[in-house]
This record gives C-alpha cells, sequence and structure tokens, in this order.
C-alpha cells in the first residue's frame, strides 16, 4: 500500500479532497478516494492492494462546501513496500540423521521469519517443510530417505515473501 500525506487548505469551508491515483506520471488518473475535511492540519490517503514494489503517481484537489474545486496539486510519486530479497549462501551440514541448514539473512531489517522449502521429487513446485525464526533450521532425513533439493524464503514484518533463495541439493 501506499498512504499519501498532504496539509489541509486554510479555507474554513473545505468539505473534502479528491485524491486520484495514474500508474503514469502525466495522464490516466482517476479518482480511488474522497477524504472528507477533519479540521486537522495534516490528511491521509491510503491505497491498498498494491502489488510489492509498484509505482503510483498521486494528486490532489481540495472541494469547498459549494462544490467548486481547487486547482491539482503537485503530482507525487509513491512506490508500495517491495518484497524482501532472497537468503543467500545457503549452507549444509550432514549431522547424523540430520542436516544443519544456514543461509545469510537478506539486508531488510524487518525480517521476523523463514520458510525451508522442499523440491518435489516427481513434480515441479516445492513443498513447505519448515519455519525459522533465525537463519538456520535443522532437518531430520530418515536414514534410507534421498536427502531433498532445499530452498528458503524470507517473510518480512509485513508478511511480504522473498522469492526463494538458490536451491541447495543436500548431499550425506
Amino acid at each position: 500500500m501506499v498512504t499519501l500525506t498532504w496539509q489541509a487548505n486554510p479555507e474554513p469551508d473545505i468539505n473534502g479532497y479528491r485524491v486520484e491515483s495514474s500508474k503514469r506520471a502525466t495522464d490516466g488518473f482517476r479518482e480511488f478516494m474522497f477524504v472528507p475535511a477533519s479540521g486537522g492540519a495534516t490528511m491521509t490517503a491510503t491505497e491498498a492492494s498494491l502489488e510489492p514494489g509498484e509505482v503510483r503517481y498521486y494528486r490532489v484537489r481540495a472541494r469547498d462546501n459549494e462544490r467548486l474545486e481547487s486547482e491539482w496539486s503537485a503530482v507525487a510519486e509513491g512506490m508500495a513496500k517491495p518484497l524482501p530479497e532472497a537468503p543467500s549462501a545457503l549452507q549444509a551440514e550432514a549431522a547424523g540423521q540430520a542436516f544443519l541448514i544456514s543461509w545469510q539473512p537478506p539486508p531488510q531489517s524487518d525480517i521476523t521469519g523463514y520458510r525451508v522449502w522442499a523440491q518435489k521429487r516427481l513434480m515441479f513446485g516445492w513443498d513447505q517443510i519448515g519455519t525459522a525464526a533465525q537463519n538456520n533450521y535443522r532437518l531430520e532425513i530418515g536414514a534410507d530417505d534421498r536427502p531433498p533439493v532445499i530452498a528458503v524464503t524470507a517473510i518480512d514484518q509485513d508478511q511480504l515473501e522473498s522469492e526463494k533463495s538458490e536451491p541447495l541439493k543436500l548431499t550425506r
């Protein structure tokens, strides 16, 4: 999502603000919200349901009690929060019937956890096999089981999930 803020007009008869957004800076604007005047100095509008990293352009105009409108504000650019980067440098160390897997966390400071994935053997795709709060995971493998190919994703505080890391083939 993108949150837009602006200073309220000083005129006492302003009843609200039309807010428009566009994928382009110069045209294609469409109204997405009318924000009623609140008597405060700062106004806000939030456009939700954007794709991670999506860029939008915004403009605002005031409307008074007689439905007269101001000129459009200058166009402002906003960008939804991008996905976190994927973990990197996966490593695994065999420890008896288990593998101790570790990785380098992405540079984002708001990572809250990780998902560990195993590649499906007969079909394309991945199965989630576990979660981790830190940048390591212990995977138990039966003595007769073939070790999987694994990958890890990072989850941030807004529940955005990174792409999968480079796969790592576990070997005994």
